[in-house]
């Protein structure tokens, strides 16, 4: 049956578990945020119901986009493993980590809030715009004649392709700033999701999501988490 599911490789997924990115492995929370630019972020990661589970906690700087601290709750995964159901019980982990995890918070000065709510505009109290574009990158010759790019890209598979990224904010006044760009060497899709703003900084914790699809897992996410101050004296 599972191999019959991974047949369906280029249609979407729609079931249960899903986020806010419609992602059917992979969900992310905000646990926290500090009051000089650093939030607390939680993984939810399932292989599936048989192969395991992936929880862990990590603390990112929205000054410098780096993540600086990781606290892993649980990491079982691979096809066939045994484990007890409670070793991938989300509730259970954080309980059981709750001194170390609290530790963690101290360091960072993060102060625990989980009433933070998702918004997927582009758009921020009628005042600011997010501008996120991607285009196809260019294709080495060796890219071409072969079946992987350098990067070990399964090319075409789904769509797979290296893909240019660019995420930019701006103001009323036409006053922009450049907030991240990048290449994904692999990606059938990437896009801007959406944002959380911080309840103790005039800050914004942007996501862009994307995916490699794959002949084994249907697909493989990852997920950019771009910081970006709202202090006007940072647009030019």
């Amino acid at each position: 049956m599972r191999k019959l599911l991974l047949l369906l490789l280029c249609v979407p997924f729609i079931g249960i578990s899903q986020n806010w990115a419609e992602d059917y492995y992979t969900n992310w929370s905000v646990f926290g945020w500090s009051m000089d630019g650093h939030v607390a972020l939680f993984e939810s990661h399932g292989y599936d119901m048989f192969d395991g589970c992936r929880y862990r906690i990590i603390i990112q700087n929205m000054k410098t986009d780096k993540v600086v601290d990781e606290l892993i709750l649980q990491e079982i995964g691979g096809e066939g493993i045994e484990f007890e159901e409670y070793q991938c019980d989300s509730v259970y982990l954080i309980r059981h980590y709750d001194i170390e995890i609290k530790r963690l918070y101290e360091k960072y000065k993060i102060i625990e809030y989980y009433n933070n709510k998702f918004h997927k505009d582009s758009t921020i109290n009628n005042y600011y715009e997010i501008i996120f574009k991607s285009k196809d990158a260019p294709l080495s010759q060796k890219d071409i004649e072969g079946d992987e790019t350098e990067g070990g890209c399964e090319l075409y598979w789904c769509g797979n392709r290296p893909i240019d990224y660019f995420l930019s904010i701006k103001d009323p006044k036409k006053r922009s700033k450049e907030l991240t760009r990048g290449t994904d060497l692999c990606a059938s899709d990437i896009r801007y999701v959406g944002y959380f703003k911080s309840p103790f900084e005039s800050r914004l914790l942007m996501v862009i999501y994307s995916k490699e699809s794959d002949e084994g897992e249907m697909y493989y996410s990852t997920y950019r988490f771009i910081g970006c101050s709202l202090n006007p004296s940072t647009f030019k």
